[in-house]
């Protein structure tokens, strides 16, 4: 089996939504000849989906990207993304309507081209990518890259603040300042670390089991030097277990049970506590939680936050 599984051609990254897609399209390139990995077809038995995908990710010389709504907004297509930009894989890109790139995947995507679906089908999408797989034609040729034009779609924010300093003179020495300032005080969760949950959550008889990958960013910080709590209405908890507290960078998996979640949807803050050159500061999270059919759904509703621990509780302020 794992010679057989060597030389995979593109390893497709997508959320459930879009399974359908992605089964045609492995399909449909498979038939050009260019063999890929898929979940759930290529997990081995009793594999668990995250050491899959890694496995998968390593095996294939290559990652499509499926970018609709439900893939962006997915925690293990993000990390999907990462581990494949940490092994420096070619990555292709497909945008799927009305999808837009933002938050931290805009890190990994902005500066690189995509491929917009178009109407098109997966034959029709196989036939653009066999091509760029199989050397006739080069990805920037079939692609869009960061263009005016796709700034001006995609990041209406970033295109706002470009046409405002074009405009005015004064607002570019102001933007310049400001996010110079921005930069010396580090208020930027990619510069301190933030904690990816679980898009579900195993439901243990009203208790809420939460998997997390604990991402730390800050240059030259080990996981010695952090602290990871959880609020919820009922209580607050703390984690600093790390299973290698020496490690600087890099992810830490986490577990944590939060209690009586059984009434409703409820919220959940996780408080990052990283302390980077001397100085601790906090990275906000909130989350909802609505329970489902055997599980708790999580999903992340507000841009993470950065600001000095102070030593406020979790979650103050809701």
């Amino acid at each position: 089996m794992d010679q057989e599984a060597k030389g995979r051609a593109a390893f497709i990254s997508h959320s459930s939504v879009d399974g359908e897609l992605a089964q045609q399209l492995c399909v449909a390139l498979e038939r050009r000849g260019f063999t890929c990995w898929v979940a759930p077809r290529d997990l081995w038995p009793a594999e668990s989906w995250a050491l899959g995908c890694l496995r998968g990710i390593a095996e294939c010389d290559s990652f499509v990207l499926l970018a609709s709504e439900s893939g962006l907004a997915s925690g293990i297509v993000k990390d999907e993304i990462l581990q494949a930009r940490m092994r420096e894989k070619p990555m292709y890109t497909v945008i799927i309507p009305p999808a837009k790139v933002k938050g931290e995947v805009d890190l990994y995507l902005a500066r690189f081209h995509w491929l917009q679906l178009a109407g098109r089908n997966a034959e029709e999408l196989s036939e653009v990518l066999a091509s760029v797989l199989g050397r006739k034609r080069e990805w920037e040729e079939v692609a869009d890259g960061p263009s005016f034009k796709r700034t001006m779609r995609y990041r209406p924010v970033a295109f706002a603040k470009l046409v405002a300093a074009m405009v005015v003179g004064p607002v570019i020495v102001l933007g310049a300042a400001a996010y110079a300032l921005n930069l010396a005080l580090e208020l930027d969760f990619r510069r301190i670390g933030w904690v990816d949950v679980s898009p579900s959550a195993a439901d243990r008889e009203g208790k809420a089991e939460l998997n997390a990958q604990v991402w730390l960013a800050a240059t030259g910080a080990s996981f010695r030097d952090v602290r990871w709590e959880t609020a919820t209405a009922a209580a607050t908890q703390s984690f600093s277990a790390w299973s290698e507290p020496s490690q600087v960078g890099n992810m830490e998996p986490a577990v944590v049970t939060l209690d009586k979640l059984d009434k409703g949807a409820g919220h959940l803050w996780s408080c990052l506590i990283v302390v980077r050159n001397g100085i601790p500061w906090r990275v906000t999270q909130e989350f909802e939680i609505r329970p489902g059919d055997g599980e708790f759904r999580v999903a992340e509703t507000a841009e993470k936050r950065v600001r000095r621990e102070d030593g406020s509780p979790c979650g103050n302020g809701r």
